[in-house]
């Protein structure tokens, strides 16, 4: 959790509602400490006067920056920092290099500052290494599995794959959790370009039904680049199964795989949808997208591999894609398709669909029949 230093002489007490203290004038850190503590520590609900004094705080620090700008000087990065990405809101580990430059190395330090300050400054280094090494092990394993040369159309991004992981359990003792979770995600991707770019509706059906089978005998029929990302697949799945057994006693093996195959047929209605020129209604494609984010692998997934609440209740309940998972998938697809819409079309968009999309085309479809209904009724 962020530390903030707030002077004493910070409340508005002594200065007029219209212009802070003159002690102030020349800097914006108490402002902004006083406007991030503010913002925090509204209670809920909050009072009139809680939000009245955030108000103050935010006008002050949106002042000093105009004047910044009116003076032709540059702005802080400290107030912009504040009232666009407030640390609380962002994902903290991503920015701890930043929130300890700036709050830290200051003039109006005190002992107190300093031993935080190289607290600070020692965990940081710590967590950093353990992420490099986690990264060097991703990156051995991702080379060792050939996937890149092997599949030379499906995305080479191991990095990007292991960053939703350092954001989803950022903790430290969590490491092993991180690195097998983005073996998992690698093969999400794997698996969406295999489906997007390469594969035929024939070969992709094949691959599907492959897939809800669960059987390494049942890959014969498939073209040998399916043949080796199932295998790999089915590999890594089982190692995540293992750890999980070895760990906490239990075998996820069926979830796991059942996880695999309801991705794989999201996957393919889609491709159904692209190859027959058919346009699901708004409802039908969102049910199906939701399911096609991914959001429903990493989950469960990372609910193995942390293994907390291991229960016969509670993986059934998993597997019935409770609403968590749902609304989780839900506020990821349709973020997804409103990042996509800002950019050129590419063969994973047009093949994939967008949800606004196909609610403007319903929309103006609905448009078009009510008014000529109207008019037949005219």
């Amino acid at each position: 959790m962020p530390f903030y230093y707030v002077p004493p002489y910070l409340p508005f007490a002594g200065g007029s509602d219209s212009q802070p203290p003159s002690r102030r004038k020349s800097s914006s850190r108490p402002l902004v400490e006083r406007a991030s503590c503010c913002v925090r520590g509204l209670p809920s609900p909050p009072s009139p006067s809680c939000i009245y004094d955030m108000y103050l705080s935010l006008r002050y620090v949106r002042r000093f920056r105009r004047r910044c700008v009116d003076n032709r000087s540059a702005a802080p990065p400290i107030p912009n920092e504040t009232l666009e990405h407030p640390y609380h809101m962002s994902i903290q580990r991503y920015k701890a290099r930043q929130y300890i430059a700036n709050h830290y190395q200051d003039d109006h330090q005190n002992g107190c500052q300093d031993v935080l300050l190289e607290l600070a400054k020692s965990e940081f280094n710590r967590v950093q290494l353990l992420h490099q090494r986690e990264l060097n092990e991703i990156l051995s394993w991702w080379t060792n599995t050939r996937l890149a040369q092997d599949l030379s159309f499906v995305r080479d991004q191991p990095l990007k794959w292991y960053l939703w992981p350092l954001t989803v359990v950022p903790h430290p003792h969590l490491s092993m959790c991180r690195i097998e979770l983005t073996k998992a995600i690698a093969f999400i991707y794997i698996i969406d370009d295999i489906f997007d770019v390469h594969g035929t509706l024939e070969e992709l059906s094949l691959f599907t039904q492959a897939i809800n089978k669960w059987d390494l005998s049942s890959i014969d029929v498939l073209p040998n680049y399916m043949q080796v990302c199932y295998n790999a697949l089915y590999k890594i799945t089982n190692e995540i199964a293992d750890i999980t057994l070895k760990e906490y006693g239990w075998n996820p093996i069926n979830t796991l795989s059942k996880s695999w195959a309801k991705l794989c047929n999201a996957f393919l209605q889609e491709a159904k949808w692209f190859t027959s020129g058919q346009v699901p209604n708004k409802d039908e494609y969102l049910r199906n997208a939701v399911i096609s984010s991914g959001v429903f692998i990493v989950i469960v997934h990372l609910f193995f591999l942390m293994g907390n609440g291991l229960t016969k209740e509670n993986v059934e309940h998993i597997e019935e894609d409770p609403s968590f998972i749902s609304y989780t998938g839900t506020i990821l697809r349709l973020w997804d398709d409103l990042g996509s819409a800002k950019l050129p079309s590419s063969p994973s968009k047009v093949k994939n669909g967008s949800w606004s999309l196909n609610y403007m085309s319903q929309m103006s479809l609905l448009t078009l029949t009510n008014e000529a209904s109207g008019y037949n009724t005219q």
